[in-house]
């Protein structure tokens, strides 16, 4: 019996795959996936695709958010203060004095809050890394004030 067009026999098979070279038969796919854009990251869990870029605040806008001067807010509920941050950039807001942070790392703080005296405190520099602990999506501040 003859195999249909386009079909190859197993005999034929079997000496195809003597011909190459060991480890090219059914190997697993061992090749390291193309990075992932800032920003961005897969959940470990159920593998969906999360894309904060579309959150992050500028000056002067984008194709998914519009011009603004202010960054977002957050209330720090157990810690009587009011956080101001910026996804995945700088905030918008113009920063000065800011406690133990350099000059040169002011226009890259991406979150921050002022104390009761109006001191201005840095939680860290804009981060595009993102990671998961345990089933938590997290940004990780580093390089922010000392005592923040």
């Amino acid at each position: 019996m003859r195999a249909p067009p386009g079909v190859l026999s197993a005999p034929i098979l079997l000496l195809l795959s003597a011909l190459l070279p060991s480890g090219t038969v059914a190997s697993p796919d061992t090749s390291t996936p193309a990075p992932l854009k800032p920003c961005t990251i897969h959940s470990p869990s159920t593998g969906s695709f999360i894309d904060l870029r579309p959150l992050q605040l500028t000056l002067t806008g984008s194709k998914t958010q519009t011009a603004s001067n202010v960054s977002y807010r957050s209330r720090g509920y157990d810690y009587g203060y009011n956080f101001t941050l910026n996804f995945c950039g700088p905030v918008v807001e113009e920063l000065e004095d800011v406690e133990g942070v350099a000059r040169s790392r002011w226009a890259n703080i991406s979150a921050f809050y002022h104390d009761e005296t109006g001191t201005t405190y840095s939680l860290g520099q804009e981060n595009h890394e993102l990671l998961f602990r345990g089933r938590k999506l997290l940004t990780n501040y580093t390089l922010g004030s000392p005592s923040a």
